[in-house]
């Protein structure tokens, strides 16, 4: 059975001598992924990895580095991570290329944003890797599909306005037609996203941090690294928080999107540094989503500026609905104003019990 304690500012789990080496089996060993993807076993512990020359290595490097097994079971962990939502990303982004509507747009964009989030959680523990061009590709793939994702959303929230708003009618049109283009922009675009060259950097990454006699020195403070990387990220929230000013609506967007990034490695953490209270991970989706409602209310506003704007004849008509969509950010930033100091609830983390993990790995 495991025990806590406080690492710098953060509660983590810690687990007895007996359990850090039952972490060594990989967390998701005989599990099947939706798609038919097994993920594979890993050894039980160092000294049984296997009967080559690497176990040998690994037997008599780990000590003389002060590498404990808790260190090696957190890259395990990781490269399991990186492995599940590997293929969560695959699986969405295979739907996407042949279904361009609203959801299977959000799924991929949401599973590449997870994806990321992992590959930030390794790259604080291997900050010398070669993991830029990965994310960074990653990173470009989402921003492809961000104006079609905003279009579709402001598509769906016209849509329930109309009744009240028929002025707004022309727009949602032009909408239509936007998006149209935009499909066909995104589907040029995904066929020509490289996801073989992704799947194979991916898993010399996944082989890499499961090879035990592989960047021993870094994997000495793995724990450390990723607990100080996820320090890091919370502390450029809370700057972002503290400079939010109502008179500049991007101050807002500049808060959302830091802690997005910060939500999403809370969620990828190694169960053996920490596992968030699932009360918690509820409480950090739905601040994210208030101030998600923010930035779509904006977008709708710029949209519907623009709209008057280059259509003169229509802007009198549209101005009871602009005046109803600014009562709507104002009411919206209220709310998320309310519960913003909640980011304080959110660090240190509290990390749940660990009983049943021992259980199951046992």
């Amino acid at each position: 059975m495991g025990h806590t304690f406080r690492t710098g500012q953060m509660i983590v789990a810690r687990t007895s001598e007996t359990e850090s080496e039952s972490r060594l089996a990989s967390v998701e060993a005989g599990i099947t992924a939706d798609d038919g993807v097994v993920f594979p076993e890993q050894p039980a512990v160092v000294s049984e990895l296997d009967q080559s020359g690497r176990a040998e290595v690994a037997r008599l490097l780990l000590p003389s580095l002060g590498i404990q097994p808790a260190n090696l079971a957190v890259a395990f962990e990781l490269a399991g991570a990186v492995l599940e939502q590997r293929v969560k990303f695959n699986k969405a982004f295979r739907r996407c290329q042949s279904d361009f509507s609203e959801q299977p747009i959000h799924n991929v964009r949401v599973h590449c944003r997870r994806l990321m989030a992992r590959l930030a959680l390794v790259k604080e523990a291997l900050p010398d890797s070669s993991l830029n061009p990965v994310i960074r590709s990653v990173k470009c793939f989402l921003k492809t599909l961000g104006e079609l994702r905003d279009v579709q959303v402001q598509k769906q929230s016209l849509t329930f306005d109309l009744a009240q708003h028929p002025e707004a009618a022309g727009l949602w049109r032009e909408l239509g037609r936007k998006e149209g283009d935009l499909k066909r922009a995104a589907a040029l675009r995904t066929s020509r996203f490289k996801l073989r060259k992704l799947n194979r950097r991916l898993q010399c990454l996944e082989d890499e941090l499961t090879d035990p006699t592989a960047r021993l020195a870094a994997k000495a403070t793995l724990t450390t690294a990723v607990i100080q990387g996820l320090e890091g990220t919370y502390a450029e929230v809370m700057r972002r928080r503290r400079s939010i000013r109502l008179s500049v609506p991007s101050s807002l967007h500049e808060v959302r999107k830091a802690y997005k990034k910060f939500r999403y490695m809370v969620e990828s953490l190694p169960p053996s540094v920490a596992r968030p209270f699932p009360a918690q991970l509820s409480d950090m989706g739905n601040y994210q989503t208030a101030l998600g409602k923010i930035h779509d209310v904006e977008v709708l506003q710029g949209l519907v500026n623009d709209y008057a704007e280059r259509f003169p004849k229509e802007a009198a008509n549209l101005k009871r609905f602009q005046g109803v969509l600014q009562e709507r950010r104002h009411a919206l930033t209220d709310e998320y104003l309310s519960k913003a100091d909640l980011l304080f609830s959110f660090w240190p983390l509290q990390s749940a019990p660990r009983e049943d993990d021992a259980r199951a790995l046992l």
